[in-house]
């Protein structure tokens, strides 16, 4: 079982690295900033429309109209105390409808998601060291380090030197 579902992420990772490089070729050209915002555009768009397709729209314009009419009871019944308490606790009843209608919606656009932040995770975190470079413990200014207040040592995260970089996959070459 184990080694059918490696063999499934190991697929499903190999599609996804192919399917990102392709779209990647287009973008590196461009400034640092841009491909990032690029891709949550994109994933923003694709999230709404998968949401749009797999959640019971009718149902959700029902509890959203359920949930102004109660809020405008609320404001109309202002001096009664107990209209207003009961279109209050409608409106709350309503927000847990809501929940429960985009449930469905939410497990569909995980795997897509968790594959896109895989995906600019790996292009656009730090890249790795060379191979036969040295990766080493060191600080410099710009580095954020760990004091133990009990040891009073410093230990700062690893890091590669930049000549050792093999370079970013950002980078044309």
């Amino acid at each position: 079982m184990t080694e059918l579902l490696l063999r499934m992420l190991t697929g499903i990772n190999t599609f996804t690295n192919a399917l990102g490089d392709m779209l990647q070729v287009r973008l590196r050209e461009y400034r640092d900033g841009f491909p990032s915002a690029y891709c949550r555009r994109r994933s923003g768009f694709f999230a709404l429309i998968i949401f749009k397709y797999t959640s019971n729209q009718k149902a959700i314009g029902r509890v959203r109209d359920d949930i102004k009419a109660n809020l405008l009871a609320v404001k109309l019944f202002r001096d009664n105390f107990s209209v207003a308490f009961r279109s209050q606790a409608r409106v709350m009843a309503a927000a847990v409808k809501l929940l429960v209608y985009s449930l469905v919606p939410m497990l569909v656009i995980i795997l897509p998601v968790c594959l896109v932040l895989a995906q600019m995770g790996a292009w656009y975190q730090a890249p790795p060291c060379a191979a036969g470079g040295r990766a080493g413990h060191g600080t410099s200014k710009n580095e954020p380090s760990l004091r133990h207040p009990a040891a009073g040592y410093t230990r700062s995260p690893p890091r590669c030197p930049p000549a050792d970089r093999a370079g970013s996959h950002l980078q044309q070459g």
